[in-house]
């Protein structure tokens, strides 16, 4: 692919993390893409490059052959794919920005941040791309004319007559709605289905015979008549990978490091977002939270459910229970089954989430329970936090908890 193709100057930015301006209509640089018409990069010499905002790109989208994502959708996307979908098609939105599909979201994502090297989607041959540069343009006069024939003129204006415009067999799936939430109080209710529905057998009623076995003699048969309706089969058994899925609790209180805002970014995405900066971009709370967590020699992600609540546990529930996390106060573990946190933390593993400069509550030095300290501001400690945190974790449930172990 051409090294001045923006696609391959943008992932190379977004690797190596250069900087990349936004241009107004009089060259001004400005802050974001709001009011940007130009895209500013720098070559390998670190001449600039500059693109047209709305310049189309050789990533395809999915679903539709001839359509490909333009410049400012993927540079929108390459500077903020750590936000949530709902929000980067909010912000997109106010930036008037084109959103990259969800469908395409995290392929988009993987290519640019260089986690995979190709995808299907890119093409080596697309549209041409405005470069702004002194490059000198072909003379008119040395391009080749091709004038059409008078039949083939009618013959075109004949097919386009007859034409209709419909959408592509993909194109329902490209909503504008984030459905994020749903998928997740999706697997969340799913694996709790599996869990309470018990196995069911169909049994044929009292004195009937099987089907698959020939009536009594003496009982009129008639090989003519209307076949009777083949039983349901047995239904299958619950997913026993249900019953293993340790459960979470965090606290409800707003004012915890670790909430059901900002847990499946701490411990999905190694990453610490204030709880109130996720809610004031309009995410609304869930009441179960479904965490995947990928593994080497792991052939499928470890599952794991949290709740901030225990009004509607089951015993199987108490029993799934393998992490807590902790404000250090006792009222956070009323009604709980064991609401003594001396008692609660003998069962489960405890966690004490607090800022690294800060100290400890002092009721947290009798219970039995794991400090994790978080930075405030260095972010790229929050992996090796987490890292730990997971360790603790796994060695507790498979010394403890052995039939959570997945």
């Amino acid at each position: 692919m051409d090294h001045r193709d923006p696609l391959v100057i943008l992932r190379d930015h977004i690797i190596h993390s250069k900087p990349i301006t936004f241009l107004g209509p009089a060259g001004e640089k400005l802050p974001s893409l709001v009011s940007a018409t130009h895209i500013r990069f720098t070559d390998s010499d670190g001449a600039p490059l500059q693109f047209e905002r709305h310049t189309p790109t050789a990533y395809k989208i999915t679903g539709h052959n001839a359509d490909f994502y333009p410049l400012d959708s993927l540079v929108f996307l390459g500077l903020n794919y750590k936000l949530g979908y709902g929000a980067l098609l909010r912000e997109g939105s106010a930036a008037g920005v084109t959103p990259v599909t969800y469908i395409d979201m995290k392929h988009v994502q993987n290519y640019l941040t260089g986690v995979v090297e190709t995808t299907d989607n890119v093409v080596t041959q697309k549209p041409s791309v405005p470069v702004d540069s002194e490059a000198p343009t072909p003379s008119l006069a040395t391009k080749s004319h091709y004038t059409p024939h008078y039949s083939s003129i009618k013959s075109v204006e004949l097919i386009h007559s007859q034409e209709r415009n419909v959408g592509a067999k993909y194109s329902f799936m490209h909503g504008s709605k984030d459905l994020s939430a749903v998928v997740n109080i999706y697997h969340g209710c799913f694996a709790s289905e599996a869990i309470d529905s018990p196995h069911r057998t169909i049994r044929s009623s009292q004195g009937a015979h099987p089907l698959s076995q020939h009536p009594p003699r003496g009982s009129s048969h008639h090989p003519n008549g209307p076949t009777p309706a083949k039983l349901p089969a047995r239904m299958p058994p619950p997913s026993k990978r249900a019953h293993r899925i340790p459960l979470i609790i965090v606290p409800t209180a707003a004012t915890s490091l670790i909430t059901m805002y900002n847990v499946q970014e701490f411990l999905e995405n190694h990453t610490f977002v204030p709880s109130q900066q996720i809610h004031d971009q309009g995410v609304k709370k869930q009441a179960r939270i479904t965490i995947e967590r990928t593994r080497i020699g792991q052939p499928k992600p470890l599952l794991y459910h949290v709740v901030d609540s225990v009004d509607n546990f089951k015993p199987d529930d108490w029993d799934r229970l393998a992490a807590v996390f902790t404000m250090g106060v006792t009222w956070q573990f009323k009604k709980w089954k064991w609401d003594n946190p001396r008692e609660l933390f003998k069962h489960v593993k405890g966690f004490y989430v607090k800022m690294a400069d800060e100290n400890p509550k002092d009721a947290v030095a009798s219970w039995n329970v794991e400090v994790i300290n978080v930075d405030r501001s260095k972010r790229h400690k929050d992996k090796a936090v987490v890292s730990q945190l997971w360790n603790s974790l796994d060695q507790y449930i498979a010394s403890t908890k052995p039939n959570l172990v997945q």
